[in-house]
């Protein structure tokens, strides 16, 4: 009797339908899927230029009898659903049965199958969803596909396809997922005559971490877990000194399943942050089991995203879970419960109080201020004189600092009102974040971040037009784009350098910063070129063509300058102010935020009603 059937119209109505086959890395995915769903014991993946030219997967699941082969490629046939109902409690990787039928429509298509039960097997050829013919064979149980040219009969679609080495990156991605979801499963992935994946069958999911990202990762994972009654939380993190400049090693799993959520991501590196150095990010393997009523897959074509009833409870727990566990970790080191070479911790006490104090960054301040000075870079003017004409393109920021005018709360252009330095009196700061400077009749607030960062925007960028823009690395910087993105580095390569940025291909997947710009503090500029090239990961895209000189530069100034919570003391906040007020444009960061407020006594008192 066949398992496979064709659900009737009121079911896949419900079903949130789309094309889920966009690429080579998507064939693989739903192929996966149903290699999994057919209990495979052993998954075979092998592409060919990128999977352009040939993708085949093979598993030795329980394979499908000849009637079912029949139905398999037919829209909406599956053995996964049979109702509505079903799609209330989803278990299953798929159960649209969408797959094979888009995957045949775009691909010249050939099916090999045998289940246990069967004398032979039964293989079925399609031609870009036109049926060829379906003749027995001789095979053994399982299923292997293989899918030759794709997109070959929708030219604009195949024009959108990435390089070979870029579409390779992402199969990979698909590949490592879907082996650290199901670890007990070996998997195999050869891209030409490379072996790029080899996974033995039963290892723990520990094991199967260390195989794929390095034996170096295990004595620095941190095991945890927490359970109630409707949903699990489980995995590893890793402990602060083995991180990434990105969030390439943070996988989350939802019954299974890897899933992307914002929140949850969010969630993660929030939590952890207060833990580890700034610009760094934790290696995260995040498993989390919950009742299938309470998570809806049936919102994403691909499958990427869910539905999740009780996300902010599930948000919550995980958050104090994290913390617990570095907080258990630096606080408690001696009470570490070790198993299996990792540390162990669950969910109970959650520790409320942090000690230490702040790292003071101040010294860059004074450091990038003397140096520039020897240089003869800055200029001494006269307060009474207008310290800067803006041109048309400033124009708008100043103006900006005008509108900022309501009521008695001024921030007037200073300029032309005068700040007599000797005359201030420093009465200290708020939140550590905003600097107060007594007028007598009224007083400044200076939001120190912002101000820092003015002057350092204006350093660098004097630095940057008089001397030689980048220095060659002796180690180059290696980094490795997400999947899909190694391309677009390389198109904007010149772009890149523009900025002081020298990039190079190295390996298939992966590119070697060879020089960067000269202007950057000698302890940070590693960490700020990464994150610079790690913002446009997240957010997959570029700056318009000969803009990224100018937002590295404002980003380079962001990143060195001292930080809200940092403290100074009277020295340095004079010193802050003195050279604020030297710049071009003082009065408002590279961003256009402002750096210093006037509020005036009388709209005070008015507030009191002493007016």
């Amino acid at each position: 009797m066949a398992k496979i059937k064709l659900l009737p119209r009121e079911v896949y109505s419900k079903i949130a339908a789309g094309e889920v086959i966009d690429g080579p890395y998507s064939v693989v995915r739903e192929l996966i899927d149903n290699s999994v769903d057919a209990e495979a014991g052993q998954i075979k993946i092998y592409t060919k230029n990128g999977g352009k030219e040939l993708i085949v997967v093979q598993d030795d699941g329980e394979g499908m009898s000849w009637e079912d082969a029949e139905l398999a490629l037919k829209r909406h046939a599956t053995s996964k659903i049979s109702e509505a109902q079903d799609l209330e409690h989803i278990r299953t990787m798929g159960f649209r049965g969408e797959a094979l039928s888009s995957i045949s429509s775009v691909s010249d298509f050939e099916l090999i199958t045998k289940d246990r039960e069967s004398d032979s097997g039964v293989k079925l050829n399609c031609e870009y969803g036109r049926f060829i013919k379906i003749e027995p064979v001789s095979f053994s149980a399982g299923t292997k596909i293989s899918v030759r040219n794709l997109f070959e009969n929708l030219p604009a679609r195949k024009r959108f396809m990435k390089s070979n080495r870029s579409e390779n990156s992402r199969v990979k991605d698909v590949v490592i997922k879907k082996a650290l979801c199901f670890n007990g499963i070996a998997f195999r992935y050869e891209s030409e005559d490379s072996l790029v994946i080899t996974l033995p069958k039963g290892q723990s999911k520990i094991e199967r971490i260390k195989s794929l990202f390095g034996e170096e990762i295990e004595k620095h994972l941190i095991k945890f877990e927490y359970r109630e009654d409707r949903f699990s939380i489980g995995g590893f993190i890793t402990d602060r000194n083995y991180t990434l400049s990105n969030r390439n090693g943070q996988y989350l799993f939802i019954n299974k399943r890897p899933i992307y959520n914002r929140t949850i991501q969010y969630i993660i590196n929030e939590a952890a942050k207060r833990f580890i150095t700034q610009g760094r990010y934790i290696y995260a393997f995040i498993y989390i089991d919950i009742s299938p009523e309470l998570v809806d897959v049936n919102v994403h074509p691909a499958k990427l995203e869910v539905k999740i009833k009780i996300e902010k409870d599930l948000s919550s727990a995980l958050y104090r879970l994290i913390q617990n566990v570095y907080q258990s970790r630096v606080f408690y080191s001696k009470k570490q419960l070790i198993s299996d070479n990792t540390e162990t911790v669950k969910l109970d006490n959650f520790l409320k109080k942090e000690s230490g104090k702040k790292n003071n960054r101040f010294d860059l301040f004074k450091k990038s201020l003397s140096e520039d000075k020897k240089e003869g870079l800055y200029l001494v003017r006269d307060q009474n004189k207008p310290i800067h004409e803006p041109n048309e393109t400033e124009k708008s920021e100043v103006y900006m600092f005008s509108e900022l005018k309501t009521s008695g709360l001024v921030a007037e252009e200073l300029k032309s009102a005068g700040i007599n330095i000797d005359s201030l009196e420093y009465a200290g700061s708020i939140f550590n974040e905003f600097l107060i400077f007594d007028e007598s009749e009224s007083f400044l607030l200076v939001d120190q971040h912002a101000a820092h960062e003015r002057i350092l925007y204006e350093i660098f960028t004097r630095k940057y037009d008089n001397l030689n823009p980048s220095e060659n690395l002796l180690v180059p910087i290696n980094l490795t784009p997400p999947p899909g993105m190694y391309d677009d580095i390389l198109d904007h390569k010149d772009d890149f350098l523009s900025a002081g940025i020298e990039i190079e291909p190295f390996g298939d997947d992966s590119i070697n910063i060879v020089s960067i710009p000269a202007l950057l503090p000698e302890d940070k500029e590693s960490r700020i070129v990464l994150e610079f090239f790690n913002e446009y990961f997240e957010r997959r895209s570029f700056p318009e063509e000969g803009s990224l000189k100018e937002r590295f530069l404002k980003y380079a100034a962001c990143k060195s300058a001292i930080k809200e919570g940092d403290r100074i003391n009277r020295e340095e906040a004079f010193y802050l102010l003195k050279e604020l007020l030297k710049c071009n444009i003082p009065y408002m960061c590279p961003h256009g935020r402002p750096t210093l407020l006037r509020i005036k006594r009388d709209y005070i008192e008015r507030i009191f009603k002493r007016r």
